[in-house]
């Protein structure tokens, strides 16, 4: 069995029913998760912040930009959401979505956005905006029923390719572009959901690994290739749990007892 399987079985015996029992068990992912997704576009944000932010909702002698500090707690906020909504097995739908969208983007928008393009946290983009090396996105007339399609696509798969059914979900996610910001953000966290849903460990999308993160989601944009996201992310799997992996199966195997040591050669 190799690392990544380990790991899915790992986290399948960990039992998530309550709100408690995911506090538990993602207590150091959710601050990882939110420094992490949050510095792909924003490189002022610090882990000593994000972590301040998660533990007691302020900062000290910050002297950054205020809009960081928002993203990293708004990030809090949409855990404490999606942990709720995870604990009533609530659907992958739209209101969800939007939900997500609100919560991460609230009191982040440009004024170019917000004033001079009417857009809205929570709500579908109002114009088209293209992104990226091949200005991909769906046009706003069109948003909502792609997204709802996809929606309900991912939420009627069945079978037993959970993750590769994730970087599907996520890859199509990021080519609507159906924000007028915070697609990322928003994307990163809902396939996070959808992983948990389906009883799979969620994963850290790790800032030095930006460059592959990106190319991988261009060889779905240009070829509709989804092999490197599937494989970057069962990657970003085993790196976000391997410690854990190896501290659980540590304390399967007990320590080395003084007999052991005393057997070895003196130094």
């Amino acid at each position: 069995m190799g690392t990544y399987e380990k790991i899915v079985s790992m986290w399948k015996g960990y039992k998530l029913e309550t709100a408690a029992d995911i506090d538990r068990v993602l207590d150091n992912f959710k601050t990882s998760f939110a420094f992490q997704s949050g510095r792909l576009s924003d490189p002022q944000i610090t882990y000593h912040d994000t972590v301040s932010i998660f533990e007691r909702d302020s900062v000290n002698e910050y002297t950054g930009v205020v809009r960081s500090l928002l993203e990293q707690r708004n990030q809090r906020l949409c855990y404490e959401f999606t942990r709720a909504k995870l604990v009533e097995r609530a659907p992958l739908d739209i209101p969800l979505v939007l939900e997500v969208h609100k919560l991460l983007t609230n009191g982040t928008y440009s004024q170019s956005h917000y004033i001079d393009n009417g857009e809205r946290p929570g709500k579908f983009k109002r114009h088209d905006y293209g992104v990226g090396l091949h200005e991909v996105g769906a046009p706003a007339s069109r948003v909502e029923r792609e997204v709802g399609d996809l929606m309900a696509e991912v939420e009627g798969y069945r079978g037993p390719w959970t993750l590769k059914a994730a970087a599907y979900f996520h890859a199509r996610f990021e080519h609507l572009h159906p924000f007028a910001d915070g697609n990322g953000r928003v994307g990163r966290t809902l396939v996070n959901y959808y992983l948990m849903q389906h009883d799979h460990p969620p994963l850290v999308f790790f800032e030095h690994h930006r460059e592959s993160y990106y190319a991988a989601l261009d060889a779905y944009d240009v070829q509709e290739d989804l092999e490197p996201l599937e494989e970057f992310f069962r990657q970003m799997v085993e790196e976000t749990w391997k410690i854990q992996l190896w501290q659980v199966e540590k304390e399967n195997q007990g320590h080395k007892p003084l007999a052991a040591f005393a057997g070895e050669q003196p130094c």
